[in-house]
């Protein structure tokens, strides 16, 4: 499981605002080792997960991410999502003022702020 764990620590790294990693910055990022880190990578990297540039060496995410984000997608519709999270925030701030009132129409969510009345 440790092996996972340290697996999953590297594929954390990734994100929208630093989607392309080295073996050492990885190394220094996650704290593990450089071997560590590039056993890791190419086992990503056979699977499809991760894509390695052929001039700079360094890894980014694949095209089997996308094919699990589209699964989730087929699976969770993102209007419903974005649904729930408002209906929560305004059962939250009912009781307050502002209070927000939500609208889903045509399975478009839109939010408007406006001022109670005073009691």
């Amino acid at each position: 499981m440790k092996s996972l764990r340290n697996a999953l620590r590297i594929l954390d790294a990734f994100s929208l605002e630093r989607p392309v990693w080295g073996v050492r910055e990885l190394s220094q990022y996650s704290g593990l080792s450089p071997s560590v880190v590039q056993r890791a990578l190419t086992t990503f990297r056979d699977g499809g997960f991760l894509q390695q540039c052929p001039h700079s060496k360094r890894y980014e995410p694949g095209a089997r991410f996308w094919e699990y984000g589209q699964i989730f997608r087929s699976r969770r519709r993102l209007d419903d999502i974005i649904a729930r999270e408002l209906r929560a925030l305004a059962d939250v701030s009912a009781a307050k003022s502002p209070s927000l009132l939500y609208w889903i129409m045509n399975r478009r969510c839109a939010c408007r702020w406006h001022r109670a009345p005073a009691p």
